[in-house]
């Protein structure tokens, strides 16, 4: 097949679209369709993910699912984080499972100890917890899983592929991972601070004549809160927790990568309002299921009537910033929402939203315009009668005692109540910043979701990048107005060079380029009011550059130079600044400054 490029390129805009011009990409991260960070082209993960807490997501079956957390440290270092008893660690001994010559070697000793092997101690979850470790044999052909406190053991032959002996309830699993290695598993029942010791075996048992220089391979511990093996999730120095590929909740589409900034829940006990106080309200516990699929959602329902309604309230400390409030609600005998964060000491200083759990649609918002201002509201639809709905609010000042509360109330616009009225409630969260973010399940204490952070560096990045010519594509968006000038993708050398696209406000998207520290071209797409999803195809090449968003016409800049230095490429940020908060289906890269009118195309 003959390759076109630029000028040369005289395919249909369905085409285009369809796919050929994106056979000629150095890069293609296709999130949306690959539902992970593998670069469509050369079949390899270039991208550097890390979020060092956990993190939920909507699923393909528009469910809330929480992504995978490795809470281990130093997965694949294990002459770091980990302590060895008479064993000892040689480092990059031989090619592990993903394809890099990273795998460690945990290697006998000379004497005659209980075990041999290598532990690391953490803090468990006080539920479900796997421990599990990628094993190669070498000369020995056996291996130990323990976890401490209670106690839980097994002893996996890898040539066999068996369970040879355990103790507890291990619940051992093991499962060929390819050219030799095996994936190894326990259960542990285990809570508080314990440990995880991975010993070396012969004969069934941790204790056997040690065999000087004798060992085994072994590469990507991991420790998770679940009670199967999930996806590896690579660590350093800090947890880490599997990239979030979200889904429309409604219609299952997939919507790719979840890049969002840091956030705290605010709100304690975030799914439990048994424990939330307030007023003629009863609350009862795990009455239907939730967005999540289970049967958590609890009840809330008024016991008397009463022209100033029925709540359920929740403190908080406040701050003069901007708050978001938002819960997941479901009509039952009521269809009718108020969530009114307030002063819990002065009336009218408060800021209001109703919202309408039948038809989906927000019912008005007010404050008082003087401490709480500046209010908003959204409701959003999750599928099988559940929305999300939230209120944003500033306050400008912060000498009083606050709460949050959610009304049960009979109809939009009115705080009257009959008793037995009642909706679903889950999910509550209260997050500094101007729009919600994905949730937070908080217990006795807050909790803070760390920020996504995706890059391509090194050879990873060179490989494909061209520093004289080339262009930029995303497919992106946000589910809330655009503001702070989020990133879509942004190549860059400390603050003095950049290449880069992203949104500016919610009539524009941008492409910019800096070289010398000095701008180049700041060329800005406007006419795109309303539209949340961009498609952005930047054209960059010396006095020759070029932006396109949806297929809009052209904005050029025709001055300027190409900085010749790029080495890094940030995903949904700019270095750990300006984050999207939103989703990227696609992200691609071409080795040439394609031409105007394929510019065009490529976004429709």
């Amino acid at each position: 097949m003959r390759l076109l490029l630029g000028n040369q390129f005289p395919y249909s805009h369905g085409v285009v679209s369809g796919g050929i011009i994106f056979k000629s990409a150095s890069l293609d991260l296709n999130f949306a369709k690959n539902k992970s960070l593998v670069d469509s082209k050369t079949g390899r993960n270039l991208v550097t993910f890390t979020r060092a807490s956990s993190g939920t997501y909507v699923g393909s079956d528009g469910l809330i699912k929480t992504a995978t957390t490795n809470l281990l440290l130093r997965s694949e270092e294990f002459d770091t984080t980990w302590s060895a008893s008479d064993a000892s660690v040689s480092t990059n001994q031989t090619i592990a499972p993903d394809g890099n010559t990273t795998a460690d070697k945990l290697v006998c000793g000379t004497g005659t100890p209980l075990f041999q092997g290598i532990t690391q101690s953490t803090t468990a979850i006080a539920s479900a917890a796997r421990f599990s470790v990628y094993v190669k044999a070498a000369e020995l052909d056996q291996i130990e899983l323990r976890s401490f406190s209670p106690t839980d053991w097994a002893v996996f032959e890898l040539s066999t592929q068996q369970v040879l002996s355990q103790s507890g309830s291990p619940d051992a699993t093991i499962t060929d991972a390819g050219n030799g290695w095996h994936r190894c598993s326990i259960a542990s029942s285990s809570s508080g601070a314990t440990s995880f010791r991975i010993s070396l075996a012969s004969g069934g048992s941790r204790t056997f004549t040690p065999i000087s220089g004798a060992g085994v391979y072994l590469w990507g511990a991991q420790l998770e809160q679940s009670d199967t093996v999930g996806e590896y999730v690579p660590t350093t120095s800090t947890i880490n927790s599997a990239p979030r590929f979200d889904h429309d909740p409604t219609t299952g589409e997939s919507l790719g990568l979840l890049v969002e900034e840091s956030r705290t829940n605010l709100l304690l006990k975030s799914e439990n309002f048994v424990t939330w106080s307030g007023f003629r309200k009863s609350v009862t516990s795990d009455q239907a299921l939730s967005p999540a699929g289970l049967l958590n959602a609890d009840l809330a329902a008024a016991i008397e009537s009463n022209s100033s309604g029925a709540a359920i309230s929740n403190q908080f400390t406040p701050s003069t910033t901007t708050y978001t409030f938002s819960v997941f609600a479901k009509a039952n005998t009521t269809s009718a929402l108020l969530l009114r964060p307030q002063n819990t000491g002065t009336f009218p200083e408060a800021a209001e939203a109703y919202f309408n759990l039948s038809t989906g649609q927000n019912g008005g918002v007010s404050d008082d315009g003087l401490v709480f201002t500046n209010s908003s509201q959204q409701i959003k639809d999750c599928g099988n009668g559940w929305y999300k709905c939230s209120v944003t609010f500033t306050l400008a000042s912060a000498s009083f005692t606050a709460n949050v509360r959610i009304y049960i109330i009979d109809s939009v616009g009115s705080l009257s109540v009959t008793s037995g009225a009642s909706f679903y409630v889950w999910g509550a969260q209260l997050e500094e910043g101007s729009f919600p973010t994905s949730y937070i399940p908080t217990e006795g204490s807050t909790v803070t979701r760390a920020a996504d952070v995706a890059s391509i560096t090194g050879s990873n990045f060179s490989s494909w990048y061209r520093q004289d010519e080339g262009t930029l594509f995303g497919d992106a968006q946000t589910p809330f107005a655009v503001t702070g000038f989020p990133i879509i993708a942004d190549g860059r050398v400390s603050t003095t060079d950049i290449v880069q696209i992203g949104f500016v406000t919610e009539a524009r998207s941008v492409g910019y380029v800096k070289a010398g520290n000095v701008d180049q071209a700041v060329i800005y797409n406007p006419g795109l009011t309303g539209n949340r999803r961009r498609r952005i195809a930047f054209g960059m090449k010396a006095d020759n550059f070029s932006v396109s968003t949806n297929g809009s016409a052209l904005v050029s800049d025709a001055s300027g130079n190409m900085p010749t230095n790029i080495a890094d490429l940030y995903i949904g940020s700019r270095t750990g600044t300006n984050f999207l908060n939103g989703t990227i289906r696609r992200l691609t890269y071409w080795p040439q400054r394609l031409s105007d009118p394929i510019l065009q195309k490529v976004t429709r």
